[in-house]
C-alpha cells in the first residue's frame, strides 16, 4: 500500500509534538526513527469472504449437522474424522470380553506398555521370544496366554485356524501379509477391532497399535482360532 503524501504543515506539527513529549507521536500519524519516513496510516478496508469461502462454510455446516459419509468438505477433514486414531488405545469390546474373557485378558496384556511389563513399545527383535519380540512371537505369546497353541512362525500360523473375510473380522483374529522381507507369508499382526491392530513391525521399530493394513496389495488374509 503506497503512503499518502504529507504536507509540510503536518510535518512541522508532528515534529513539534515529538520534541515536547520526548517520543514519537502515536496514532494515525507517526514519526519513524529514520528521517524522511513520516507516513499517514490509512484504515484497512473490510475483507469480505470470497464466494468459494462462503460455499465452503455452508458445506462445512451441513457436513457437521448431517451424515458425514454424504458430505465431502475436504480430503483432510474427511480423513481426520473417518479414520481411527492409531495412536490411541482401543477400548475393549464388551461382547468379545464376555464371550472370551481369557482371550481378552491376553489381548490386554499385549496392550500393556513395556514400562509395566508388557510388550507394547518394546523394540523389535528378530527371533525374540520376550521381553522383546518379532511379529510371530508376539502373536504366539498372546495366543498362548489365551490358552491357544499355534506355531512359532507366521507362515505356519497362516496354515492353521479358520479363514475370515475382511468384512467379518473380529477382535483376536490374526492378519497376514506376504513378501515383506521374503516371498510367501512373512508378517502377522493381531486385529483389535475398530480398524486397528497390534504388531511388532520390523527391525528398528517398536511394538505398536496402528491402522490395520487390510487393503494393502500384499495382504494375504486373516485366520480365527476360537
Amino acid at each position: 500500500m503506497s503512503a499518502a503524501p504529507v504536507t509540510q504543515e503536518e510535518l512541522d506539527r508532528v515534529r513539534a509534538v515529538a520534541r515536547s513529549r520526548g517520543r514519537p507521536a502515536s496514532g494515525r500519524i507517526r514519526v519513524e526513527q529514520r528521517p524522511g519516513t513520516l507516513t499517514r496510516r490509512l484504515p484497512r478496508t473490510h475483507m469480505a469472504p470470497s464466494g468459494d469461502m462462503v460455499a465452503y462454510r455452508k458445506a462445512y455446516k451441513a457436513w457437521q449437522k448431517g451424515d458425514k459419509t454424504k458430505f465431502s468438505v475436504s480430503p483432510y477433514v474427511d480423513k481426520q474424522n473417518r479414520q481411527p486414531r492409531a495412536s490411541s488405545r482401543p477400548a475393549s469390546k464388551s461382547a468379545f470380553a464376555k464371550a472370551h474373557p481369557k482371550f481378552e485378558r491376553a489381548i490386554q496384556w499385549g496392550l500393556t506398555p513395556s514400562t509395566r511389563g508388557g510388550p507394547l513399545g518394546t523394540l523389535y527383535l528378530f527371533g525374540g521370544n520376550g521381553p522383546r519380540y518379532d511379529c510371530s512371537s508376539l502373536t504366539q505369546s498372546i495366543m498362548r496366554r489365551a490358552g491357544i497353541s499355534i506355531p512359532r512362525v507366521s507362515r505356519d500360523q497362516f496354515r492353521h485356524g479358520k479363514a475370515v473375510s475382511k468384512k467379518h473380522l473380529q477382535r483376536g483374529d490374526l492378519l497376514f501379509w506376504s513378501g515383506t522381507w521374503r516371498s510367501g507369508i512373512s508378517h502377522v499382526a493381531i486385529y483389535l477391532g475398530n480398524g486397528l491392530m497390534l504388531e511388532a513391525p520390523s527391525s528398528g521399530k517398536r511394538v505398536r497399535v496402528t491402522a490395520a493394513r487390510i487393503n494393502a496389495s500384499n495382504y494375504s488374509g486373516a485366520r480365527r482360532y476360537i
